[in-house]
């Protein structure tokens, strides 16, 4: 959930733990929803829902994550999934707090480029949200779209310190195999 730590940023990081992952496969998580969360003040006062955009957020930060382990697995690159394209999202129901946001994400394949994923959300065992989003790899191995060095190095700090917190340092990813390419199935 959005987090504000003692310097008052905001933090956006939407998926409390990763609990499975296989690369090239899928990936499971969830995100525990708190009725005292700071956005419920205004979605919607005394009938507090989930913003859809929060819950598509939370499986695609899933989902970036599954390919970006994925592709290092394969290739031993280090990318950044963007999220490119959202398709065939739906809501079937509000998600209202406390509740626990349970997440998965299934590769549909992978590129040098970019990648596709299956997302789902559900609470008490019913899906309430699904989606299939495309992202772009952005390699962080060398500058080739201007983020700059010093950014790239920030950025994958970032993803490290988020991916412990995710997994509690735990990290269920087995080694790279050194020359694997990524699975180059078409989209």
């Amino acid at each position: 959930m959005c987090r504000a730590d003692l310097g008052g940023r905001v933090r956006f990081v939407l998926v409390d733990k990763v609990v499975e992952i296989e690369p090239g496969r899928r990936a499971a998580g969830y995100r525990d929803l708190s009725p005292d969360a700071e956005h419920y003040r205004d979605h919607m006062p005394a009938y507090p829902v989930e913003p859809g955009v929060l819950i598509l957020e939370s499986m695609a930060q899933l989902g970036g994550r599954l390919v970006q382990q994925s592709v290092k697995h394969a290739s031993g690159r280090d990318v950044l999934p963007m999220l490119a394209m959202v398709n065939q999202a739906e809501f079937r129901r509000p998600v209202r707090p406390p509740c626990r946001l349970e997440l998965s994400a299934e590769i549909l394949s992978v590129r040098t480029t970019g990648a596709r994923v299956s997302t789902a959300a559900h609470v008490d065992g019913q899906q309430v949200a699904g989606a299939t989003l495309t992202y772009v790899l952005v390699g962080l191995d060398h500058d080739t779209v201007g983020i700059g060095v010093e950014n790239m190095a920030a950025i994958r700090a970032w993803g490290e310190d988020t991916w412990n917190q995710m997994t509690s340092g735990q990290s269920p990813v087995p080694a790279a195999p050194a020359k694997a390419q990524p699975n180059s199935e078409a989209e």
